[in-house]
């Protein structure tokens, strides 16, 4: 039993006795005087009374409160709920256990993500010493985010490749996209350079290949782009199968050589035809394909000539020819021999390492001089088999048919021993030879094939666009189903007009054809047709004060067919515009339209057309807006129209012709001025001719004589060795042994140059 209780020890409002009794185990036995769950009624009914309380209050505090209706406008800023933003922090924060509340609770929970860690709060702390460090390590932050993004401008860079290939006009947003420079920039630098140009002003080559140097860019020099490495590309890819699957076809001939040499009258002899007579001006103009049969070693043969233009203007359709066949035929004129024409065709076939045949035609004339014909093509290293060369040489004449026989021959045996091939049962690739429009038929394509067979509901893939074919014609406007290796045919109902010169691939079905078409798109080599080159007169000069004309013709082209473009745009770019600019706002195949009218009623436009001929209303509303349209034929007279209305804007320009000189010898003043006595030394003095005053060999008036007088009677004109009066209106300071110079202004014949 413990000690008795002494109740003066604690004084507790509550007190409470506990018994502690030793068990016979040596374990003691807590008991108590008092129930404890008596003992917590009297303080949980306290506190159940004042909670109650509490709330009766709160309740009639808000009822008893007069409502105020703008109150609601007045705080609706404070009652929205305020968001708080989700702050992200990638994995890779080196501070992040140093930002957190509790890092190693944090560590704990696995299932909580990082990146949606919320950062403490840092404190506000009214510390005048630690404000510097504070201020401090805000600046080091803001300078590692700055750090951050100039981290990631040269990675980017270092993404773009720094060679490139300019090879022909664009405009400066076109180069920004290419360089992946802003457009502000490359204008800003430019305008340092002393060019000032907009973001859609056309440059040359050489001012865009200067800009891509200045930001570092390797510029790969590219003269011309070349299509074979594509066609090659094509062929090893459709000729990749066995031996079995390859057949033998027909080669292609292309027909080269100078204007007026026979070339057309040749194909006409072979083929027993008379284009010369239907074509406009006797020239050619456009690429003409002739498909014949021949007998050759009691077997039947075919033979696919490609007649094509002389003039210089049509050096793309020659060019595109040649990067085709299989084989040429150089025509040249007994009577003329080697012209630029011929020799720019003979650079074109070593270039491209083409089997040749030279024909010497016209050998009928009497003013022939075959000798010297072979001379000049020994100065190109073309030596007939004869003379120890290799280049089978075939004198004839295309209108007395004299050794045609002889010149197939040649071709079939050139062709057997070149073994050309083609896969018959694969899809159609080869070339656009031309393209127009037409009313009824819509967008027309001419193609060669090289390879497979082209099929009705085929899809076309050529330039950056598909098509479904949709009808096929043969060389005698005949439909057909389906189109071999070598055959030249022509495509309808196209959606879109192919460019001249592109090569096109045929696949079965579209999602075959959008496959290649994405690889097309995103080719290095691919080239969008560019038909501004002739619009730009931007150039990396300082020293020109002014890079634009004040004097420009604008034009708008239509043309017959794709092809016609390219020639008409090189023959304009030969024209010299070193004081008139011509401007071509708008080059489309077809008719004319009202829109082409409206453009050049805004614009003051000339529309000039090829081979087509203006609707009636068309050229009544030409009339009442007085738009001038002219149609042309024949490309010389287009030419020499455009220059001659280039001349009417060139200034008049005078050289000038000494006539007279005198020597003044006295001088008196009459009511009129003063008359200054002179002797003429030579040439004579005329009557309103243009005089020139020097004292001490200075010029002191440059203007008009205005008075001549001889005795005291006016005269139109004194000579040499007599004496005269001369009065001019505006000058009176004469002076003894001053030396008049008479000369006439003669108008000089107005140049482009």
């Amino acid at each position: 039993m413990s000690k008795p209780v002494n109740p003066n020890w604690l004084k507790l409002k509550n007190p409470k006795t506990i018994y502690i009794n030793k068990n016979k185990d040596g374990s003691n036995t807590v008991k108590s005087t008092i129930d404890p769950i008596k003992q917590l009624e009297p303080i949980l009914k306290d506190s159940r009374e004042n909670s109650l309380f509490q709330r009766i209050e709160k309740k009639n505090k808000y009822q008893n409160k007069t409502i105020n209706v703008l109150d609601p406008q007045k705080n609706k800023g404070k009652l929205k709920k305020k968001i708080r933003a989700k702050i992200h922090i990638s994995e890779e924060e080196d501070n992040l256990n140093n930002n957190l509340i509790d890092s190693n609770n944090i560590s704990n929970h696995k299932n909580l993500q990082l990146s949606l860690v919320r950062p403490s709060k840092p404190l506000k702390k009214k510390i005048s010493v630690n404000a510097t460090s504070i201020h401090d390590n805000t600046i080091s932050k803001k300078n590692t985010l700055g750090n951050t993004k100039k981290e990631l401008i040269p990675s980017i860079e270092r993404n773009v490749d720094k060679k490139i290939s300019l090879h022909y006009s664009l405009s400066i947003q076109e180069l920004s996209s290419i360089l992946s420079i802003p457009e502000a920039d490359i204008i800003k630098w430019l305008f340092l350079q002393g060019i000032p140009v907009t973001i859609n002003q056309i440059i040359d080559t050489s001012t865009a290949q200067s800009i891509a140097k200045h930001y570092g860019f390797i510029v790969e020099n590219k003269n011309e782009h070349n299509n074979s490495s594509n066609v090659k590309q094509f062929s090893s890819n459709l000729l990749g199968h066995t031996n079995e699957l390859l057949e033998s076809r027909a080669p292609i001939v292309t027909i080269l050589g100078h204007v007026d040499h026979g070339k057309t009258t040749l194909l006409d002899t072979i083929c027993r035809t008379n284009n010369v007579s239907f074509e406009v001006g006797g020239i050619t103009q456009t690429i003409a394909a002739h498909d014949i049969e021949i007998k050759y070693k009691a077997q039947k043969k075919r033979i696919i000539f490609l007649d094509t233009p002389g003039h210089e203007a049509f050096s793309d359709m020659r060019l595109r020819c040649v990067r085709i066949t299989d084989l040429c035929i150089l025509v040249v004129a007994a009577d003329d021999s080697l012209q630029p024409q011929s020799i720019e065709a003979i650079h074109y076939i070593q270039k491209n390492n083409l089997p040749l045949i030279v024909a010497i035609n016209k050998i009928d004339k009497l003013n022939s001089d075959i000798l010297k014909v072979k001379e000049d093509l020994a100065k190109h290293n073309i030596i007939s088999e004869k003379s120890g060369g290799t280049i089978p040489i075939i004198e004839l004449s295309a209108l007395t048919n004299k050794n045609i026989d002889n010149l197939l021959n040649r071709v079939i045996s050139l062709a057997e021993f070149q073994e050309l091939k083609a896969n018959m049962n694969n899809n159609a690739i080869g070339n656009i030879l031309d393209s127009y429009l037409d009313k009824t038929k819509g967008p027309v394509a001419t193609i060669l094939i090289k390879n497979g067979i082209l099929k009705v509901g085929n899809f076309l893939v050529v330039d950056n666009f598909i098509s479904k074919i949709r009808a096929i014609i043969g060389s005698k406007q005949s439909k057909l189903d389906a189109a071999g290796p070598s055959s030249v045919v022509q495509i309808w109902g196209l959606s879109k007009l192919p460019i001249s010169g592109s090569i096109f691939e045929a696949v079965l079905d579209e999602k075959q054809a959008k496959k290649i078409l994405i690889k097309i798109n995103d080719s290095q080599d691919f080239i969008p047709y560019n038909n501004r080159n002739l619009n730009n007169r931007i150039r990396l000069n300082p020293l020109a004060k002014n890079n634009f004309l004040d004097k420009q013709i604008n034009l708008i082209l239509k043309t017959d067919t794709h092809g016609s473009i390219d020639a008409l745009i090189k023959a304009f770019n030969k024209i010299p515009q070193n004081k008139v600019q011509l401007n071509i706002l708008s080059v489309t195949v077809g008719k004319i339209t009202e829109n082409d009218l409206q453009l050049a009623m805004i614009s003051k436009s000339i529309i000039i057309s090829f081979n087509i001929a203006a609707d009636n209303n068309i050229k009544i509303n030409a009339e009442k807006a007085n738009v001038l349209m002219r149609n042309f034929n024949i490309i010389y007279d287009l030419i020499n129209y455009i220059e001659e209305q280039m001349l009417q804007l060139v200034n008049l320009e005078y050289e000038e012709k000494i006539i007279g000189l005198a020597i003044v010898e006295t001088v008196f003043v009459v009511s009129k001025g003063h008359v200054a006595g002179c002797i003429v030394k030579s040439g004579q003095l005329k009557y309103n001719s243009c005089i020139r005053i020097k004292r001490n060999k200075a010029v002191i008036y440059d203007g008009k004589l205005s008075s001549l007088k001889r005795v005291k009677e006016d005269v139109e004109e004194v000579k040499s060795g007599n004496e005269c009066g001369i009065l001019i209106s505006n000058f009176s300071q004469w002076q003894k042994k001053d030396e008049v110079e008479s000369y006439e202004l003669i108008p000089k014949e107005k140049t482009l140059y």
